[in-house]
């Protein structure tokens, strides 16, 4: 390193923070990523349901950026080398998480997709941040230190501020990690299986379809035929908040 700075020192020490200059120092300086804390129980990602196909299509979930045509999210920042996710704690699910950030919003085919511990663990350049941190990427991927202090900063922090803290992971996520996946349809599950009984043939070639950006039951049938076929336990566990209408439903294999 030059002077015998360290990758987080010549990090921190940057005028410019640019993605040329971070993947030079991640190339040689990033740290293996720390042991977590016990009460981290999983890793929740947020995103619009395609992101979710697109991960179970391609079996592996990677940042945004490099997964949907177009998407300029953290665009020439060290921010887009990362996949994001907030930090599910014991006694947590993705419903009653606070979110405080991407995928936040109570849109319809919103997913929340919850994955194992196992992603951070033996990785290395993992960022952590006690707040949403937009691409800002600090000094973490480098040091166990900072990652160890910006997770305990994470689980002291109150619920709502919680919600916008961001854990990155400076790789793709292989999709044998998702435990589950919550998604915000407009139409209960049982709505779903009355139209299916009434007309069988909407069953056909799901493994073929792409999914619908309609909301009316023909749509929402679309939608949970094609994630049926790859997540094949569906359960619906109730409304978005207090929506009359839309519910989250959970599938998982």
């Amino acid at each position: 390193m030059p002077g015998g700075q360290t990758a987080a020192q010549q990090w921190a020490a940057a005028k410019t923070k640019s993605v040329t200059l971070f993947r030079a120092l991640m190339a040689h300086g990033k740290a293996a990523n720390c042991d977590l804390p016990a009460r981290i129980t999983g890793f929740v990602e947020g995103e619009h349901m395609n992101v979710l196909l697109k991960a179970l299509q391609d079996g592996q979930l990677r940042a945004v950026g490099s997964m949907i045509p177009g998407c300029v999210r953290d665009s020439d920042k060290p921010g887009a080398d990362y996949v994001y996710f907030r930090v599910m704690l014991s006694g947590e699910n993705a419903r009653t998480m606070a979110f405080g950030s991407v995928g936040s919003s109570r849109m319809v085919y919103k997913s929340r997709m919850v994955f194992d511990r196992r992603i951070w663990i033996g990785k290395q350049g993992g960022y952590v941040c006690d707040r949403d941190g937009m691409g800002q990427v600090n000094a973490t991927p480098f040091s166990q230190e900072a990652q160890r202090t910006a997770f305990s900063a994470i689980i002291g922090l109150d619920k709502t501020a919680r919600g916008n803290a961001e854990v990155g992971i400076y790789d793709s996520v292989s999709m044998s990690d998702l435990r589950s996946a919550w998604c915000v349809f407009p139409f209960s599950v049982a709505r779903i299986d009355r139209e299916l009984a009434a007309h069988p043939e909407l069953a056909q070639t799901a493994e073929e379809r792409v999914l619908s950006s309609a909301t009316d039951i023909r749509g929402a049938v679309q939608n949970y035929l094609v994630l049926k076929h790859y997540l094949t336990t569906v359960v619906d566990k109730g409304p978005v908040g207090d929506s009359t209408r839309n519910r989250w439903l959970r599938f998982s294999r």
